[in-house]
């Protein structure tokens, strides 16, 4: 059965769940790299409840995937291959939610790093996969100052992985998320959600779904077939 996402799903950046999961990947990733993660003030700041901001946002101004594949994966990089000193993360969700970090503006050259690490999220094998994150200072500035809706974009992105036939388990999980946000809103069995209602049922949909395709097992290296 084909999935349609009510409305125009997108990932909001609260201040607490999804943000703070992103940064926590980050922060693990670049000690996996041997990266020291406390050199990394805004992270850190941002994980202790500091107002902490401009050091991620949602990426789509171009693919920063060289060998992309039409599957979902999961992937965490960092590099500094870039003109202007920059020490860039990136990490992508299911191949659609796309999120572009800016750690340090004055990274040492000397100290030359690129890694990524992607895995498929359906049996928790790795992917080969390449990234491309050498953006300018003046384009990174723009990305963290950009508050665009970028659902979109990653509605784009979802219908290009998503097959057209969905087992039963996730089917449910997106009812849950759906029941969940009417619920949230304030909107009873029967009634029709109101125009102005739609952006904050949307961002609370997609990030009910996410938080249940983590809690059961749908990503990260659980070996639970879907």
């Amino acid at each position: 059965m084909m999935v349609c996402l009510p409305l125009s799903i997108q990932m909001t950046v609260p201040s607490t769940g999804i943000p703070q999961s992103l940064t926590k990947t980050m922060l693990a990733f670049a000690c996996y790299i041997g990266l020291d993660v406390f050199q990394f003030n805004d992270l850190i700041g941002f994980l202790g409840n500091k107002n902490v901001q401009d050091f991620y946002q949602p990426y789509y101004m171009s693919d920063v995937v060289l060998n992309r594949q039409q599957l979902p994966f999961h992937c965490v990089g960092i590099s500094s291959k870039n003109p202007d000193g920059l020490l860039l993360g990136y990490i992508e969700y299911f191949g659609a939610y796309r999120y572009l970090f800016k750690l340090a503006t004055q990274w040492d050259m000397d100290r030359a790093i690129h890694s990524c690490y992607a895995i498929d999220p359906i049996n928790g094998s790795t992917i080969d996969l390449e990234i491309d994150l050498s953006l300018n200072g003046g384009k990174v500035a723009e990305v963290m100052s950009d508050r665009s809706d970028f659902s979109g974009e990653i509605k784009k992105a979802l219908d290009a992985v998503i097959p057209l036939g969905l087992p039963d388990p996730l089917e449910a999980l997106q009812n849950i998320a759906i029941d969940f946000a009417f619920k949230e809103c304030g909107v009873m069995p029967g009634q029709d959600l109101p125009r102005e209602k739609y952006e904050a049922f949307s961002g609370i949909c997609s990030n009910k779904l996410i938080h249940l395709l983590m809690e059961h097992g749908f990503m990260g290296n659980d070996k639970r077939q879907i």
